[in-house]
């Protein structure tokens, strides 16, 4: 049946009216449940995301203090050996670790911060 072909009879108009709305509202459904699945697998993924990134900022940290206690006992041994030129060059070898390794820290911890802050952004929708 054509739509010009109910256009005259409105007894046809009346009963197709309603399940036109039915199949409009259960569409609606359809499309509310799909943005949700959506925004719950957006968070789910984030979720994942930022522990991906405190691990593997665990295990930057870990490798890097490892490299550190390295150099500080290779400063312990300069040290035995009383070679002053070679204390001086091991201890500045140690301090640049401990930089690298602070600053590792600080952009793993902002890393960190905005993907919680793309979590919350997620959560609010």
């Amino acid at each position: 049946m054509k739509l010009s072909e109910i256009k005259g009879n409105d007894d046809q108009l009346d009963e197709i009216l309603p399940v036109i709305g039915a199949v409009g509202a259960g569409l609606a459904r359809g499309a509310a449940a799909a943005g949700g699945m959506l925004a719950r697998g957006a968070a789910k993924v984030g979720s994942m995301a930022a522990q991906g990134i405190a691990k593997g900022a665990t295990k930057a940290a870990g490798a890097l203090g490892k490299v550190a206690a390295k150099g500080a006992g290779n400063l312990a041994q300069a040290a035995l050996q009383n070679d002053p030129a070679q204390l001086a060059q091991q201890k500045a070898e140690v301090d640049n670790q401990k930089k690298e390794l602070q600053q590792a820290i600080q952009d793993k911890q902002k890393e960190i911060l905005d993907l919680q802050k793309q979590m919350a952004e997620l959560n609010k929708v």
